[in-house]
């Protein structure tokens, strides 16, 4: 209240009776300590997950890469330069790849989607915070 040229002193502050018990800016304190708090956490967790995608994109190129290699390693001029594979086994390792790669889509969709509810939770922290920081300056200036 003094930045706005206000000046109150202590002892009213302390015997002030905004809600009847003078205790509500320092429950807001409080509330907004809690919520910078949850605020903070939600920012590492975001960090973290975003790491978490990262690798995970870098595993499926890694995999990616991987398959185009044997991809080309079976193909039919270099398999003509080597001994034929069994059909049976073709279509094992078709499959199993076809199923890796399944598996690492989903597994990147989890992280995407996990990320993307980390963010509406930070979003949603920040708007608290902002109202908790609007509540307390007016409980200031009352």
């Amino acid at each position: 209240m003094a930045e706005h040229g206000i000046a109150v002193p202590d002892t009213d502050l302390d015997n002030s009776t905004g809600t009847g018990n003078g205790s509500e800016p320092r429950e807001l304190e409080s509330k907004l300590r809690d919520t910078t708090r949850a605020h903070e956490a939600s920012q590492r967790e975001i960090e973290d997950l975003t790491r978490r995608c990262h690798e995970a994109e870098d595993k499926v190129e890694s995999l990616g890469r991987l398959v185009d290699r044997i991809k080309d390693a079976r193909s039919p001029t270099a398999m003509s330069a080597r001994s034929p594979t069994p059909p049976g086994d073709r279509g094992d390792y078709e499959a199993r790849m076809s199923e890796m790669e399944s598996r690492h889509q989903e597994k990147i969709k989890q992280v995407e989607s996990d990320y993307q509810t980390a963010v509406r939770y930070v979003k949603g922290s920040e708007k608290m915070l902002k109202r908790m920081k609007v509540s307390l300056y007016l409980v200031g200036l009352d």
